[in-house]
């Protein structure tokens, strides 16, 4: 599910899709996601759903709500790119996410997380 803006809405650890306030997207009885109008998502060209919400707000949480930090190899939180997503310190690409909103490796598994929940 994209935002408004062609980002990819983050989820829970669960993998439903979340919005700004951390909050599930709503769906209906056959699990079609709905906007905040009660009406399903429109979608785009590849048949993705487009939440109306901008992407510049969401940001991914632990299971208890908190925002999930990236931390660089130098122990620092890496830098973000404009929409507030962490971008790789070396690249300076996003870092990707996978169905569940993990943060990803260039071969698809997750980063290894802190006792925070924070990503290494």
């Amino acid at each position: 599910m994209l935002s408004s803006d062609g980002q990819l809405l983050p989820t829970d650890p669960t993998g439903v899709h979340v919005n700004k306030d951390g909050e599930p997207i709503d769906t209906n009885d056959a699990g079609v996601p709905l906007g905040p109008d009660g009406e399903v998502l429109p979608t785009d060209s590849l048949g993705r759903y487009v939440h109306p919400e901008p992407s510049e707000e969401l940001r991914p949480t632990t299971s208890d709500g908190r925002v999930v930090t990236v931390i660089g190899p130098d122990g620092k939180p890496v830098t973000t790119d404009s929409y507030g997503n962490p971008v790789h310190p070396l690249t300076g690409e996003a870092i990707p996410t996978n169905s569940q909103g993990q943060y990803v490796g260039p071969d698809g598994s997750p980063l290894p997380t802190d006792d925070n929940g924070n990503f290494m």
